[in-house]
């Protein structure tokens, strides 16, 4: 596999292209996730703020909290014939909670439930261990794993999470 960054115009600045075999992937790069320096490492915020001299209070002034109300976008998950028997587009509504989007997707009531836990939950899943001994768990098990066994997402459930990151970064997850 042999990569390749090119100049894009716009607002990611560059394009990662990969060649895996005779089929080209694309990837986004440059500030795709500058939006989010709160995020970031401490090295890399002083390298924004110190070195470079970006106002992170000016920076977030600019930016309008319904920037894109004017253009009716809405988030949605596209259920393909070859995977789920039929082409169809779950539109999110705004504000709209996991549990009522859930319900529209063209899945089981299990898988469903899954999912809504998986993204609502706020359950310890390891009680009566220390943080440290959490963390040295969550480690050593696969991701898919996890899901299945704390949360019970089953096949379908966990072919929509695959896709969860295909929004920014136009990839499923990484397989275990």
């Amino acid at each position: 596999m042999a990569g390749r960054t090119d100049g894009d115009f716009g607002g990611h600045a560059w394009r990662n292209e990969f060649h895996v075999g005779r089929t080209q992937l694309l990837s986004n790069g440059g500030t795709v996730t500058i939006d989010t320096p709160s995020t970031w490492s401490h090295g890399a915020r002083d390298l924004l703020t110190k070195d470079l001299g970006v106002d992170l209070k000016a920076l977030e002034a600019t930016v309008e909290g319904d920037a894109y109300a004017p253009y009716s976008l809405r988030s949605g998950t596209l259920f393909n014939s070859e995977r789920w028997g039929r082409d169809q587009l779950v539109i999110g509504e705004s504000g709209e909670s996991w549990a009522a989007y859930a319900t529209r997707l063209p899945m089981s009531a299990a898988s469903r439930a899954a999912l809504v836990r998986l993204y609502t939950t706020t359950e310890d899943f390891y009680p009566g261990l220390t943080d440290a001994q959490k963390k040295e768990v969550l480690a050593r098990t696969p991701y898919e794993t996890y899901l299945r066994e704390k949360l019970g997402l089953d096949d379908d459930a966990l072919e929509l999470v695959k896709r969860g990151t295909n929004g920014l970064w136009g990839v499923n997850a990484p397989e275990p």
